[in-house]
């Protein structure tokens, strides 16, 4: 297998959440010798270095600063996202329901609910525990420990293959355990909560401390089949939240190989892509700007060269696309809907729910070129409305021109999803390409 395949397939099991792929970026960053900051303090920035920022354990920026920090020229940034639709447990508060404790669910982005049953899920997150000094934070995996959401019966639900419409409340609770049955004084038997007062008591068994402790989670539900190549001859490859740690992957992988340009190298994860980016953490926050500004503010700059620099600066925004699907081609418009392993999908709207433009678009195209790469273009049906991506929401706060592109999947938002081998090691040489652009 290629070793970029393989990366990212070890990339995509490792990172059920948001938290474990910043984990999993935050290893190779330090093995690759990045120093982390912390938002708190001055920074004192060195060329030729390497620097990440994390905010809220769920996004993170990377960057490395090149030869000529004091003049850096311009950025050069790739925005991807961290987040997948899933859905979020609530709270961790069992409910007791014939024979079986049960967890409620929130719906987090736009997941295709049916992809979720009948399969063999698990938990993950992180852990927020109670110390003398404070609080720690643990994440939290175990494929293990499996829970299900069960379909009824088609003999009892003889629509579900006509448009079933799932209610999140009612159909959509996951089944962690019956209930064990126990003798009352007349031998009758009689259900038993085992003492499980919440969902937190199961997980503080397994981190082997009390429950008590535990003073909060964020914990929602992934899928445990791990991602693997598929097809005849494996040239696609198949795994949940391609959509859009793919493009994390890619993105660290080029700014990792790009060491010695002369303008600045950006890898920017943001959080919460799937419910709008309207966080603290997420693209249309100040977490972006305010890195950039200080990169710039730390070597002796100004406000005024900030805006300079941002001016000459470009933006590739990576977030999944659409590739065509041979049993729904009617959904798409055919002269403008890419092939799996045919090269980076380039993304237009008239509606601006993409950042590209003739201009960015071109320039795209160039670095494509100039890498060896191929490349296709994504324009949605004049009849349907299109998804929302991260690159209108960075360029509009730094007024940095940007280019929306993205490597075809097929089954968006399922719980699996696939892409082509090929395509992604296209998008890491394309990113690398436009790293080093001077």
């Amino acid at each position: 297998m290629d070793q970029g395949i393989r990366s990212l397939l070890d990339y995509l099991n490792s990172a059920p959440t948001a938290y474990h792929a910043v984990s999993e970026t935050e290893k190779k960053l330090k093995a690759a010798g990045y120093s982390i900051l912390d938002e708190s303090v001055t920074w004192n920035l060195k060329p030729c270095s390497g620097y990440y920022v994390i905010r809220n354990g769920s996004s993170l920026i990377a960057f490395h600063t090149g030869v000529n920090l004091e003049t850096p020229g311009c950025f050069r940034i790739v925005t991807a996202h961290t987040d997948s639709p899933t859905f979020r447990l609530k709270e961790g508060m069992l409910n007791e329901k014939n024979g079986m404790l049960t967890l409620g669910v929130e719906v987090m982005g736009g997941p295709i609910f049916s992809t979720w049953l009948d399969r063999d899920l698990a938990v993950a997150g992180r852990i927020l525990i109670r110390k003398k000094d404070g609080i720690e934070t643990v994440l939290y995996k175990n494929s293990e420990r499996k829970v299900l959401i069960p379909n009824p019966p088609i003999h009892l639900n003889r629509t579900v293959n006509k448009g079933f419409e799932y209610n999140a409340q009612n159909h959509l609770k996951c089944i962690v355990k019956s209930i064990q049955k126990s003798s009352d004084s007349t031998g009758k038997s009689k259900n038993s909560k085992e003492n499980i007062e919440s969902f937190y008591d199961l997980i503080a068994s397994d981190l082997k401390i009390s429950s008590r402790d535990i003073l909060d989670a964020d914990l929602i539900l992934y899928d445990t089949q791990e991602a693997a190549l598929t097809s005849w001859e494996d040239e696609f490859f198949s795994s949940g939240r391609i959509d859009n740690l793919a493009m994390c992957h890619a993105s660290i992988q080029a700014l990792l190989a790009v060491q010695n340009q002369t303008g600045i190298t950006v890898a920017a994860l943001f959080d919460n892509e799937e419910t709008g980016s309207k966080t603290p953490q997420g693209a249309d926050s100040s977490f972006l700007e305010q890195v950039l500004e200080r990169i710039i503010l730390s070597r002796g700059g100004s406000r005024e060269g900030f805006m300079a620099v941002c001016a000459s600066s470009f933006i590739v925004s990576a977030d999944a696309a659409h590739a065509i699907h041979p049993n729904f081609s009617d959904l798409y418009d055919e002269d403008f809907t890419p092939e799996l392993n045919k090269g980076p999908a380039i993304k237009k709207n008239a509606g601006w729910n993409y950042a590209s433009t003739g201009e960015t678009a071109s320039l795209f195209k160039l670095i494509c070129e100039k890498a060896d790469v191929p490349y296709q273009l994504f324009i949605n049906r004049s009849d349907s409305p299109t998804g929302k991506t991260l690159g209108p929401l960075s360029a509009a706060r730094l007024g940095i021109p940007a280019v929306d592109v993205g490597n075809p999947l097929w089954s968006m938002h399922s719980i699996r999803e696939t892409g082509g081998v090929k395509d992604h090691n296209f998008m890491i040489k394309a990113f690398e390409t436009h790293y080093r652009v001077n």
